[in-house]
């Protein structure tokens, strides 16, 4: 395996490699003039879960150039922030057929001495300063509403995303709970009107219940611009069937909607499933160069599976995205990472699918033990009851609904309480009884035993094919596991590319 490296610096793309090499490229060749030296690669989920944090590689490069570092640092020409993709390529095939690892930018902390290579970082920081969302100036005034009531003022617009209001009780009844504020925004008789969100809204229809009195009635939902030109969803009130006060002094609140919130950053459908909002929201936090730094293809191969999960969540206050996503949104599906990857950050799952298609790897045919091939337990503690909270309401400020997956509804939590109980109670952002019971029970697929870690060797032809979070069937006949559902946990090589390291995850 050859390391290659496309640098995009200085106006010009650069194009270094370990050894020398030209692959082919639109039936040319690519040649690749520079010196590059990677000491090696890789990558692991963080088993804490959630949004996970740089990944970056360490290289040393000499791109030949007749002027020294320094002399390009004192006319302003710094290698560091340029852009960079390193891959991995096997001879005898095409550029299109390199594997990429990593497309990031370069750091580099001083220049080198005359004559000698630089020693860079290449790397892709998630977490690097981005967008709020919602936007800070998503909130009702005097600028954006002209008849807007004092008591009004300063109120953030709400962003409802998925499907809030009803949902079912812990006895199987229906209900509704007052799922958030919608703000008066002009009192003037006969013009009565409430903002509803921040954005378009999917749904037709609204019933609003003011708190006090708890009368209610349903209003059709339009869109108009506010005075900073936004297009927002507002009800006309002004023929509203109860006596309410509408000087923004007493709440009212959106009890249930005929249809979901507002709209996702791709195509013309509403929010509904968890992939949905994590790319919406992944999107908004990276702005215009979303794409670019987003893999938008990942998330709509993961849209079907994720649609399992659907949210039901309010966006009410500007906060950058990822803590969005990291504290309200990925808790309710253990198995869904947030990492960078060569075409943007991307969906990581362990997915409860069919293993009988999954790859193979058999120690002795394509794979071989590290070491002794010992089996890690990592100590962690077991859940074998879940009780998942939904329905969040404004009125009260609480969850409305709960429903608990434990030894009775599990057989995985049944044999796992036998050796060591333990339990969990957490918030799910869904008013979906179905989701909730989902994301309890996915919390004991992945914690009902402590998980166990196994690491192999394998060829690059095989490493590169398992990414992340891929299951595979694996079989050891000495220590006697066959075809044993594994999920790759983490993978790397060294400065050879050739030779690569998997870590493996199972619970049994």
């Amino acid at each position: 395996m050859i390391w290659l490296l496309r640098l995009r610096w200085s106006g010009r793309d650069w194009y270094l490699a370990s050894r020398p090499c030209a692959p082919e490229i639109a039936g040319g060749d690519l040649p690749h003039m520079g010196t590059l030296v990677c000491d090696g690669w890789g990558e692991a989920l963080d088993m804490g879960g959630g949004v996970t944090g740089a990944a970056a590689a360490s290289l040393t490069l000499d791109l030949g150039l007749p002027e020294s570092w320094q002399e390009l640092a004192a006319r302003g020409i710094d290698l560091a922030g340029a852009w960079g993709e390193l891959s991995l390529w096997r001879e005898g095939t095409t550029y299109a057929e390199r594997h990429v690892l990593l497309y990031g930018r370069i750091l580099m902390d001083t220049a080198p001495p005359d004559g000698e290579p630089a020693e860079v970082t290449l790397t892709d920081e998630l977490v690097a300063p981005a967008e709020v969302y919602p936007p800070a100036n998503a909130v009702a005034s005097t600028d954006t509403w002209v008849g807007l009531p004092d008591e009004s003022d300063g109120k953030p617009y709400p962003f409802p995303m998925g499907s809030l209001g009803a949902y079912t009780r812990n006895d199987g009844s229906a209900n509704t709970a007052g799922a958030w504020y919608a703000i008066v925004v002009d009192d003037t008789g006969g013009a009565e009107k409430a903002l509803v969100a921040g954005a378009p809204i999917h749904a037709s229809t609204v019933t609003i219940q003011e708190r006090d009195t708890l009368a209610s009635d349903t209003f059709a939902v339009t869109t108009e611009y506010d005075g900073l030109g936004r297009l927002v969803s507002v009800v006309d009130l002004s023929a509203k069937t109860a006596s309410w006060t509408l000087d923004g002094s007493v709440d009212l609140l959106v009890r249930d909607m005929t249809g979901r919130g507002i709209y996702g950053s791709i195509g013309a459908e509403p929010i509904d499933g968890l992939g949905d909002a994590c790319l919406h929201l992944l999107l908004q936090r990276y702005s215009a160069d979303g794409p670019a730094r987003v893999d938008v293809g990942r998330w709509q191969s993961a849209r079907t599976y994720l649609a399992g999960w659907r949210v039901g969540l309010l966006l009410e206050e500007g906060e950058d995205p990822l803590d969005t996503l990291a504290d309200r949104l990925l808790g309710m599906c253990p198995a869904l990472w947030i990492m960078p990857g060569p075409a943007g950050f991307r969906p990581v799952i362990l997915a409860d699918t069919d293993a009988t298609t999954a790859p193979h790897l058999e120690i002795g045919r394509n794979a071989d033990r590290l070491d002794d091939g010992t089996i890690e337990i990592l100590d962690t503690d077991p859940i074998t009851s879940c009780t998942a909270r939904y329905a969040y309401g404004q009125t009260y400020g609480r969850t409305r609904a709960k429903i608990t997956i434990g030894p009775d509804e599990d057989p995985r939590a049944a044999a796992g309480a036998t050796i060591r109980a333990g339990s969990l109670d957490f918030e799910c952002a869904t008013y979906d009884r179905g989701t909730a019971a989902l994301a309890a029970s996915e919390y004991i697929r992945l914690a009902w035993t402590q998980p166990r870690y196994l690491e192999v060797t394998c060829a690059a032809r095989d490493a590169l094919q398992l990414e992340l979070g891929a299951k595979v069937r694996y079989t050891d006949a000495d220590i006697g596991i066959s075809e044993r559902p594994l999920y790759v946990q983490g993978r790397e090589t060294g400065e050879d590319g050739e030779v690569w390291t998997l870590t493996l995850i199972g619970w049994w």
